[in-house]
């Protein structure tokens, strides 16, 4: 702006000093028109004015581009120190820690020594018993046992046959057995009580009177596990009587246990 001005006081300086020389040698004067831009220019611009304050300031630029990833920094490891003091031992103990958790059961161990004495058996209640009645009169043959008994009072246990007439020991022990048999008038048979087809007792059931003749027998047998006890009849056949009163019978039931 300083050059432009300079510029412009320098043209009106140089044109006035020529006019001068110009109207000093030419007799007709005539008035002077200047078509100069710069000197219109310069008459019309004046000196330049104060300048002005600052403009507001312009809108955010846009972000630029990332940069590069710096290198790495370097990690500073200092000496080490030196070893520290041993603390101070206490002469008291610190209060003991919680109870650890239970550990996995251990495995099994060795034998134990030789085995011991076999004890004593012990007492059981055993339900061993039976009776079987007859109801009507029974014709018995000689050389048979009596069977197909058409009662039974109770049988404890099963181990009397109904149909056969047989008692089969099955726990071995000490038993009891009981038969009643009635003959009304005239010989009867002889009832036996047999173990194993082997006589233990017998009883006569008859007599030449017309009168009724009741026998009854029994016995206490050692028995062992398969043992059978029944009623034989011997010396003739014939026929036993009885009614609803059940005059004929055969009982049996443990006494105790081998």
């Amino acid at each position: 702006m300083a050059v432009f001005s300079f510029i412009c006081i320098t043209t009106v300086f140089y044109v006035v000093f020529l006019g001068g020389i110009v109207s000093s040698q030419t007799t007709h004067h005539e008035p002077v028109e200047n078509h100069s831009p710069s000197m219109n220019t310069c008459i019309q611009n004046g000196i330049p004015g104060i300048p002005g304050q600052h403009g507001l300031p312009g809108p955010k630029g846009h972000p630029g581009d990332k940069g590069d990833k710096g290198d790495p920094g370097h990690i500073a490891v200092g000496e080490k120190g030196m070893k520290g003091e041993p603390g101070v031992k206490s002469s008291q103990m610190g209060t003991p820690g919680p109870m650890g958790h239970v550990g996995p059961i251990g495995p099994q161990g060795p034998p134990g020594g030789q085995k011991g004495e076999k004890g004593e058996a012990g007492i059981v209640s055993l339900k061993i018993a039976f009776t079987a009645v007859n109801s009507q009169n029974k014709i018995v043959h000689m050389g048979n046992y009596m069977g197909n008994w058409d009662h039974m009072v109770t049988n404890k246990g099963n181990d009397f046959d109904q149909k056969s007439g047989m008692f089969t020991c099955r726990v071995p022990g000490t038993y009891v057995f009981m038969f009643s048999c009635l003959k009304f008038s005239g010989d009867g048979p002889v009832c036996q009580l047999r173990k194993n087809n082997e006589i233990v007792t017998s009883a006569y059931v008859g007599s030449s009177s017309s009168q009724f003749h009741q026998t009854t027998n029994g016995a206490t047998l050692a028995l062992s596990v398969g043992d059978q006890v029944g009623i034989r009849i011997e010396f003739r056949s014939g026929t036993l009587h009885s009614n609803e009163n059940r005059y004929i019978s055969f009982s049996g039931y443990i006494l105790f246990q081998d």
